[in-house]
């Protein structure tokens, strides 16, 4: 409910990752045997950027970077 419009934003690429059949996933609690799609949520890259990708039968599908102001 009381989000801002990143968080609000962020549910919605989740949700629709999830119905796409990809599990998505914070990068603490990684199960890489889940699905043969994975989306791996704030992984600290480094301590200016966080990545998220995805990995298809243990193929990077995708990456995005957020990096902090």
């Amino acid at each position: 409910m009381n989000q801002n419009p990143e968080q609000t934003a962020g549910d919605t690429i989740d949700r629709k990752l999830i119905e796409s059949g990809f599990a998505v996933q914070d990068h603490r609690h990684t199960d890489w045997k889940v699905s043969p799609g994975i989306v791996v949520r704030e992984y600290k890259a480094d301590a200016l950027q966080t990545v998220m990708f995805c990995l298809w039968t243990g193929f990077l599908y995708g990456l995005s970077r957020q990096y902090k102001n």
